[in-house]
């Protein structure tokens, strides 16, 4: 099989797929992205130029947006040479917006099936290949019966024309699949529902989430599921922060994990976000004091960064963490990551070192990890999210954001960095740069995906 390049997160929405009134009703809730389109009226001209990239991706069609997505990935491939020519792989997530109060219902469907129609049969840049992940507001299976929850799955999945979700076989192998055929399926806890339903107190309602968890392992259905706190998450309706995080938690996806019991390790699921770069910070450093984002490439400023001597075990990559390193089929997306946080970019470097040299498991009590780190992550870009952010400088194409992807990848950029130096042991067995981006935007996505070993 030839090498492919997969970017596991990102979104081919627009205006038309985003409950309007609920949003605009809502805007404390939302990220800073998207607070930008609640405030189009309001905005000065000038700031309004920054938004541009932003606000037309959300004017375009799917298609059209598919289109130069493709393009632009093709050519910030040309760019690194070990990737150049690699088939790109995307997985855009479909939002299923219709238990948000005032917005359509059934409009996930029609969602759906308006992205397979408009890019199933047009060939893109680089070969390119468009693997959407059906939303599911897990508030839909309340209402299906246990006995038939498989048969009610199956109709979700042909309203949304995902029909190729009825059955593992046509999802396994990648020359087989094409454009617009949905593989998975997209949680987005915020929003208003907690995937492990037993702390709602209705064992009912837990039992059915369980068996739907399973019917995904039998089927090898991957999943993605948001995995960050407020305020990088989207609600679009009146639930407190301390609520919405309660919903996302990954504390909720270790008790399903271990609910799930024998077929654990049957469950593909990606945390999306990995936590985010606040936790993550958390989790390395201390004095979190926020600083504004420094807009200078590498040598990184280290005076903030202060490494703990014990790392925080409390915090939702911590927590993360430790599912990935237990169960063989769980992941992280990097999608939306700011790579010009040098204390982030620090953090996640301290991590892989730590881990590289055999530190890791023991400062997070894991016991008989499975994997390393670095073979649980995934490249995800979040696209259009990130547009029209001062990630270290204004993000207006993919090529942008992921050259600064690429850098952060050089964790040997940390040595000498005073108090950010990875860890002693580590210094000879830090991961290489090109394996990291290999491991990361293929070989990784890969397993996860596709349960392929590449």
């Amino acid at each position: 099989m030839s090498a492919c390049f997969i970017d596991s997160h990102c979104h081919l929405f627009n205006i038309e797929d985003i409950p309007l009134y609920p949003t605009l009703g809502n805007v404390r809730f939302l990220p800073n992205s998207l607070l930008a389109l609640a405030f189009l009226c309001g905005l000065h001209k000038k700031e309004l130029k920054n938004f541009e990239s932003y606000i037309n991706f959300f004017d375009r069609r799917p298609r059209d947006n598919a289109v130069i997505l493709a393009q632009q990935i093709s050519e910030a491939l040309a760019v690194h040479s070990p990737l150049t020519g690699r088939r790109p792989v995307i997985t855009p997530l479909i939002m299923d917006f219709d238990e948000i109060e005032g917005a359509q219902k059934d409009h996930v469907y029609y969602q759906a099936k308006r992205l397979i129609s408009e890019i199933g049969d047009t060939q893109f840049a680089g070969d390119a290949l468009f693997l959407p992940f059906v939303g599911l507001d897990l508030r839909k299976v309340q209402a299906w019966r246990l006995d038939t929850l498989a048969a009610d799955f199956d109709t979700f999945a042909e309203r949304c024309g995902a029909e190729v979700l009825r059955s593992v076989q046509g999802r396994v192998d990648i020359s087989g699949l094409g454009n617009g055929r949905p593989i998975g399926i997209k949680l987005y806890p915020p929003i208003g529902f907690n995937p492990y339903s037993v702390s709602d107190g209705s064992p009912a309602i837990a039992r059915k989430y369980r068996a739907l968890y399973t019917l995904f392992c039998d089927r090898n259905i991957p999943v993605t599921t948001h995995c960050q706190p407020k305020p990088g998450s989207y609600s679009a309706q009146d639930i407190t922060k301390k609520e919405a995080d309660a919903f996302t938690h990954p504390a909720n996806w270790r008790a399903v994990l271990h609910a799930l019991g024998d077929r654990a390790d049957d469950f593909r699921i990606n945390f999306a976000h990995f936590g985010g770069e606040e936790e993550l910070k958390k989790t390395v450093f201390f004095n979190q004091v926020e600083e504004e984002y420094d807009e200078t490439p590498f040598p990184m400023a280290t005076s903030m960064m202060v490494p703990r001597p014990k790392l925080k075990k409390t915090t939702w990559t911590a927590i993360l963490i430790r599912l990935l390193k237990t169960y063989k089929n769980t992941y992280a997306d990097l999608a939306a990551f700011n790579y010009n946080d040098h204390r982030a970019v620090a953090a996640l470097g301290w991590l892989l070192a730590l881990d590289e040299a055999g530190e890791l498991d023991n400062r997070l009590d894991i016991e008989n990890p499975v994997c390393t780190l670095k073979e649980k992550l995934l490249w995800g870009s979040d696209i259009p999210m990130i547009l029209g952010t001062g990630h270290g400088g204004l993000i207006t194409t993919y090529d942008q954001y992921f050259a600064r992807f690429v850098a952060a990848m050089d964790i040997g950029a940390l040595n000498g960095r005073g108090s950010c130096e990875v860890p002693r042991a580590g210094r000879e067995v830090l991961p290489d740069r090109n394996e990291l981006i290999d491991l990361l935007t293929w070989r990784n996505p890969m397993r996860f995906l596709f349960d392929t070993v590449v």
